[in-house]
Order: C-alpha cells, then sequence, then structure tokens
C-alpha cells in the first residue's frame, strides 16, 4: 500500500476512535455507491453524521478542509442519499461533518468542523 493511502487509512481510524470516544457510533466506514464513498457514517441517537476525513503532513497546499471541494460535497450529498435509503430511521436529524487530521512536525491536531457541508 502506498505511503499516502496508509496516512489516510491511519486517519480514518484515528476520526473514527475520536468519534466512538464523543459517544457516536460508528455504523459504516468507507461505503461506496455509484456516487462515490463515504469515510464514515457515525450515529448518536437519532442524529445520522456523514464524516469525510482529510488528513495531510504539511500545511504547503493549505488546510485538509481545503480539499473538499464543491463537486466532492455534492458527490458526498449524494452518495449520502443512497446510504439513507436503506438506513435511514423515523426521525433520524441528518449533518455532514468534515474532520481534520494534521501530523506536522511531530504533532498530532483533530478538528471536528461539524455541519462543514
Amino acid at each position: 500500500m502506498h505511503e499516502r493511502t496508509r496516512f489516510g487509512r491511519w486517519g480514518e481510524r484515528a476520526a473514527a476512535a475520536y468519534l466512538r470516544h464523543q459517544g457516536y457510533i460508528i455504523e459504516a466506514q468507507n461505503y461506496s455507491s455509484s456516487h462515490g464513498e463515504l469515510d464514515l457514517v457515525a450515529r448518536k441517537g437519532h442524529l445520522l453524521v456523514f464524516v469525510e476525513v482529510k488528513s495531510r503532513r504539511t500545511d504547503l497546499y493549505g488546510r485538509p478542509r481545503d480539499a473538499v471541494t464543491e463537486e466532492k460535497a455534492a458527490r458526498i450529498r449524494e452518495t449520502a442519499y443512497e446510504y439513507l435509503q436503506d438506513h435511514k430511521r423515523p426521525g433520524d436529524r441528518i449533518r455532514y461533518d468534515v474532520i481534520e487530521i494534521m501530523m506536522l512536525f511531530g504533532h498530532f491536531q483533530l478538528n471536528h468542523l461539524k455541519n462543514y457541508l
């Protein structure tokens, strides 16, 4: 596996662990559909959260959140719609978040951006 892919997968695992610590249940990881992929789908009661995880080791190209373009956000929403066809429960509220992970000079930073998309 390429180092960049390995780091991205590590970031997804770190984000999932963070969400669990915050009281969320991870319903799905790397859910795929014809429209794209959802990194994480997390639930906390009647709140269903679709999470895009972005990890970076450098800030030369901006913050990780900057990589979530309008086109990427649209694909996430379309994929989430497909997920909801089979998994939505009555009374569920939906939210779209980004978790950005930075590993700069050996320092780990995680930012949870709620309602980002």
